[in-house]
């Protein structure tokens, strides 16, 4: 799975990214409308400016080369959450 923060142009700034539970938890074996939750930790780049952020989350297929994201029949590839802000 990833977790980007976008900046307002949409750019990666930070980013996370791993198998879900380091590897332990494939998604093989969830259960339909099973819960896992996964932590993610974002190091922030010391010369990120203030302002308004957005986190993208989601899931990579790991069937096929180069990790393309996993596509749903329900529509987006990942979900988007606005409302982050940086102070300093």
């Amino acid at each position: 799975g990833f977790v980007h923060l976008l900046n307002q142009e949409g750019r990666v700034v930070a980013q996370d990214y791993h198998i879900p539970l380091q590897g332990q938890r494939p998604t093989t074996s969830w259960a339909p409308g099973e819960v896992v939750e996964d932590d993610y930790m974002l190091q922030l780049p010391a010369d990120l400016p203030p302002g308004s952020y957005r986190l993208e989350i989601g899931l990579y297929d790991a069937n096929l080369q180069g990790l393309p994201r996993l596509r749903t029949t329900r529509g987006p590839d990942s979900v988007l959450i606005d409302g982050f802000v940086v102070e300093r």
